[in-house]
């Protein structure tokens, strides 16, 4: 037998004893043999007090026991075999319980396949499950997939065989398990009545249960005949995030993708923000906890190349926590921020597509991906970001924003977006000018570059050929602000919004969807745009249809808890009566919380939004659905009121309020409303609408390019004197085909000649090559267009096709609203 001996911090001053029956070999085999060795005295708390989670890692052998996996439920789609199944974790013992829990997971691998593919362990995040439309996705591009069940929501139905952590606290609230039973996620190593250790321990925390299933998954696909084990890769979301950078320090992973979990440094507050930490006190064991299961203690000891998928906004992971959780990685580890302005725990098409990518290059070898862009803050009288941006890979690119923002909590800070511009092939600069230098500065680039081949659909998000990655992330204090000679350069405005950028100060969600949109911004906190003192918004607006009820609606004080303040949302409920451009003017007393109180001021305000009124839970509820297309916005402005120096959102104002409010309840609201807008997107997917865009045709034939969503001369879809947000744009002549594989009901579309046209043309459409209708000849001077709906069962192309009847000048046509019905 081997002996070796650590010893416990100098407060603990004890010295400890453990025995190690594979010393030679610098590891502890098996889990089982692991646990048994636990019942000598405080073995692992020592082991691990000395601040490195590798000490027990780098012993644990996850091949060791057999996995044991069975099938539950097998089926077949047109590309892969996909399996529900279930695997063992391994034998636990410890000195509170013993356990051999059953881990339940989606499993796929493609059909056709020439050889082994590689492989893939997807995490799935919090108040969610495994996730067999993520495996269907991966294994549309050739990997095999499997999506852990960690947390035990049903999955098929509530009798299907599922995930058991066999009397542990993990998992979520499921049959039988709740919090009542001390049955549910265990966060801290401080010991409960359904922990494995009776001291604090790193087993005692769901986390490390959590990436010891993700080990064992990657042992599932290892042995799996399917799949080449030396090509794996771990990907996960939110609660799956952080797991995914507790596991991505295994050797057996090629490439790493968390997002917007596992940043680490939850427990400290954030610069300039007393009280803004998470609460976890010295007897929850923080010290204890720190070393072993938070993700800043694993980020130095991750080699595999690692993309980090990132909300501007989250509040799961905040911006700076991730980046310097980043900055902790090993100088070789090759690293990549993908950062999504504006959203929260959400990710747009294009930044999605770099984790994809990310795998296709790291894990496939059949992609070669963009180095990090470097970016450098320079601060003089008026900031200014220079970026350099990667051409190695000749991908061409697209464009390059440059964002920057004040506040000093992440959770809520508005991302201003520069005036861009280019310096030299390689390099861009964009200004970021200051409103109050006693307050930081954050500044970074997007790069989106246009990929040699399109990404298919995704549940939520459309095909692209457009991937979308970050530069370096910089920031400066105050300090350095003033020291440098920085101006406060910027002012407060009146217009808050003109539309002449288009979104690109906003995020939406269902933007196409006539029921479900939503548009926010975070402006309104800016103090450039901070409502006035009496002061009334503005809006000006557009609706296609009479008789509708928009909900306006102001978030207050969200994650300001620190400061005394509590979060609340507010609402005004306007009818809009008629069709056509209007404008409304409401003031701060027009807006009402839940319990039907007026709001006081403009000064909290931390996010304005608008969405059909319906969407809102009121008394008594508006049944109501919204008549017509999604609104369009015009103009927001502030009128009246007089413009008075406003504070800081962490400023705390003159209230009666003290002390922190409970962050435990806007947390879990947090994530109630990030799994209810995924519920959304699940319904959105199932209603089955997938609106065309140039990137899902095999084939296109035009004189000249063909827009996404805007009209061939960039300008918006107008059809029959009617505007249109989603549709194909072309110059005759056009010819553009698209596969459908028998997987749709019908097709919609309302075509005619944009309202620029001159001339005469005809728009046709084909099913597998059949002429199904044709518009005969046609010019922009008629009204009405009619809406086309054709069958497409069984169908396996669609073709669109714009003559010119010979005389191309002038034959701008569109494709309105054009979707395919699942």
């Amino acid at each position: 037998m081997g002996l070796s001996t650590v010893v416990l911090d100098e407060s603990a001053a004890v010295k400890v004893t453990a025995w190690n029956k594979n010393a030679r070999h610098g590891r502890i085999v098996g889990l089982n043999i692991q646990m048994k060795l636990l019942t000598v005295t405080g073995w692992l708390l020592c082991l691990s007090a000395i601040g490195n989670p590798m000490n027990f890692w780098s012993q644990y052998d996850p091949r060791a026991e057999p996995i044991g996996a069975e099938i539950v439920k097998a089926w077949e789609e047109s590309n892969g075999h996909f399996q529900l199944i279930r695997y063992r974790l391994g034998n636990l013992k410890g000195s509170n319980k013993s356990a051999s829990p059953i881990i339940a997971a989606y499993f796929g691998y493609p059909k056709n396949r020439s050889g082994k593919v590689p492989g893939i362990v997807q995490i799935h995040g919090g108040g969610q499950r495994a996730n067999k439309q993520r495996v269907a996705s991966w294994v549309e591009l050739g990997y095999a997939c499997v999506s852990i069940n960690w947390g035990g929501k049903v999955l098929e139905q509530a009798s299907t065989p599922n995930t058991d952590w066999d009397g542990l606290a993990a998992g979520f609230e499921r049959p039988g398990a709740g919090k009542a039973q001390d049955l549910i996620h265990h966060n801290m190593v401080k010991p409960g009545p359904n922990t494995l250790f009776k001291e604090p321990h790193l087993l005692n925390s769901s986390w490390n249960l959590i990436a010891m299933s993700a080990r064992r998954a990657l042992t599932f696909l290892e042995q799996h005949p399917a799949v080449d084990g030396n090509r794996l890769g771990v990907e996960g979301h939110s609660m799956g995030g952080r797991s995914t950078v507790l596991t991505a320090i295994d050797p057996r992973i090629k490439a790493a993708s968390p997002s917007v979990g596992g940043s680490g440094f939850l427990y400290q507050d954030m610069w300039g923000l007393p009280g803004s930490a998470r609460r976890m006190t010295k007897e929850d064991g923080l010290a204890l906890y720190t070393q072993v299961v938070s993700a800043q203690s694993y980020w130095p000891h991750i080699k595999a190349p690692i993309m980090n998928l990132q909300a501007a906004n989250d509040f799961n992971a905040p911006m700076e926590l991730v980046v310097k959780g980043m900055s902790l990685l090993p100088k070789s580890t090759e690293r990549m921020l993908a950062i999504a302005p504006h959203f929260n725990h959400r990710f747009t098409t294009e930044t999605e597509a770099a984790r994809f990518m990310w795998m296709e290059a790291h894990v496939k070898g059949a992609f070669e991906f963009p180095k990090r862009a470097r970016s450098e803050l320079v601060v003089k009288e008026v900031p200014v970001l220079r970026v350099t941006v990667d051409r190695s890979t000749q991908l061409p690119v697209e464009k390059v924003e440059i964002y920057y923002g004040y506040a000093r909590d992440p959770r809520i800070r508005f991302w201003r977006s520069a005036e861009v511009k280019q310096e030299s092939q390689n390099i861009y600069r964009g200004k970021c000018p200051v409103f109050d230098v006693k307050e930081p500065l954050f500044a970074f680039a997007n790069i989106t570059y246009r990929m040699p081949r399109t990404l298919p659909a995704r549940p939520g998000k459309t095909a692209t050929d457009m991937l979308t990655v970050s530069s370096e992330f910089q920031s400066v204090y105050p300090e350095a602000l003033q020291s440098a000679g920085v101006q406060a350069t910027e002012k407060q405005q009146r217009l808050i919004e003109d539309f002449a950028r288009g979104w690109q100060d906003w995020y939406r969600l269902n933007e196409a969807n006539p029921h479900h949109w939503f548009y926010a911004t975070r402006k309104v906190l800016d103090p450039s745009w901070m409502g006035p003192k009496d002061g009334r918004l503005n809006v000006d607006l557009i609706t296609s249809a009479a008789n509708n009820q928009l909900a306006v609606g102001l978030e207050v004080n969200n994650w300001q808890g620190y400061t005394g303040r509590k979060r609340d949302t507010y609402h005004a409920v306007v009818r809009l009566t008629k069709a056509g451009t209007q404008s409304i003017s409401l003031r701060a007393a027009d807006f009402k919380n839940s319990a039907g109180q007026s709001l006081a001021d403009w000064d909290e305000a931390t996010e304005l939004f608008f969405t059909p009124a319906n969407r809102i839970k009121g008394k008594p509820p508006i049944q109501d659905q919204w008549n017509g297309r999604v609104l369009e916005l015009k103009k927001l402005s502030w009128v009246g009121g007089t413009q008075i120096p406003r504070l800081h959102p962490h400023q705390v104002r003159d209230r009666k309020d003290s002390g922190r409010i409970a962050f435990d309840d806007e947390f879990k609201k947090a994530i109630d409303d990030s799994v209810a807008l995924e519920q959304m997107d699940d319904k959105t997917n199932k209603e089955g609408k997938v609106y065309l865009t140039k990137e899902m045709a095999s084939s296109i034939e035009s004189f000249v390019r063909v827009n996404n969503n805007q009209a061939w001369d960039g300008t918006r879809i107008s059809v029959g004197h009617k505007h249109y947000g989603r549709g194909l744009g072309v110059h005759a002549d056009s010819k553009i085909t698209f596969p459908l594989g028998g997987k749709f009901a019908k097709f919609h579309v309302v075509p005619g000649p944009d309202n620029a046209h001159r001339g005469q043309l005809e728009m046709k459409i084909l099913i597998d090559g059949k002429e199904v209708f044709a518009s005969g000849p046609t010019s922009s001077h008629e009204k009405d267009r009619p809406v086309v709906e054709v069958p497409v069962s069984d169908a396996k192309s669609l073709t669109l096709i714009v003559d010119s009847l010979g005389n191309r000048g002038g034959d701008h046509a569109s494709w309105a609203d054009a979707y395919l019905s699942r």
